[in-house]
């Protein structure tokens, strides 16, 4: 785009005082930035994930308790559930303004669809384990809450993890900052796509590519290469970010299961 990056510079007087102001502000405005980030990817990747695929808890459950040819049927069950809903939820509008900004990547999401491409929800739960959490949730005296699909049941669980199994929660951390990032990084693989479909249909009305494509020259292949590469790096981080999400529910239900104040 062609934007100027701000100097981060101060003129203070002393060289020292100088270099310490212009890096804290360096520091802070980045932190912003990242901040200002991690809300759009909640808004835009986040939100729009569990609307249309459902929270990963209820994944994982379908996962969890079928096959991978019955879990694939289940999840698009699932999905096409979860679209029916959008207008009872009177969600109609925050969804479609969601969805326009995964226009370019439509087809993709067709795709991966019809060819049930949903490794991501591969889980290490299993029908035993979700037994064992459902028993300990009835010792627990929380017999209400039953772990379904259509039951708000994580919470409670991963309240009761955190307050009760530190070291879990410190793995539970790690799983959540790194799709965190990669939900980030998403959003900014998102925005790259976005400008490079401005930059072809400008490319296509006059002939002038403002930015080269890194693979070379301005042509068809080449433009059409480059467009391919950043989807596929859109989707490889928005399979990461699902991924971890999931790791982080499963080692919550495993703390819960193997807490020691279960064993004993």
């Amino acid at each position: 785009m062609k934007l100027n990056w701000p100097l981060f510079e101060f003129q203070i007087g002393t060289s020292i005082s100088q270099e310490i102001i212009s890096a804290l502000s360096l520091l802070f405005a980045v932190y912003i930035l990242g901040h200002l980030l991690a809300y759009l990817g909640s808004q835009i990747v986040e939100k729009l994930s569990d609307r249309v695929l459902g929270k990963i808890s209820t994944a994982i459950l379908l996962s969890a308790k079928a096959r991978p040819r019955s879990r694939d049927k289940a999840i698009r069950t699932t999905i096409v559930k979860n679209l029916k809903g959008i207008r009872k939820d009177r969600a109609l509008f925050p969804t479609l303004v969601r969805v326009s900004f995964h226009i370019p990547y439509l087809p993709v999401y067709a795709f991966i669809y019809f060819a049930g491409i949903f490794g991501y929800y591969n889980t290490r739960i299993t029908p035993a384990a979700v037994k064992l959490a459902q028993t300990k949730i009835e010792k627990l005296g929380l017999g209400e809450i039953r772990i379904a699909t259509n039951s708000k049941w994580f919470k409670p669980l991963e309240y009761y993890v955190i307050n009760q199994c530190p070291l879990a929660v410190g793995r539970m951390y790690n799983y959540l900052i790194i799709s965190g990032l990669f939900r980030t990084l998403s959003i900014i693989f998102m925005f790259g796509t976005w400008m490079q479909v401005y930059y072809i249909f400008h490319f296509y009305e006059d002939g002038h590519m403002w930015i080269q494509p890194f693979l070379g020259t301005s042509n068809n292949i080449n433009i059409l290469s480059e467009l391919i590469i950043t989807t596929m790096a859109y989707v490889f981080c928005l399979f990461s970010y699902i991924k971890f999400q999931r790791r982080y529910i499963e080692e919550a239900i495993f703390a819960f299961i193997f807490d020691r104040p279960y064993q004993e």
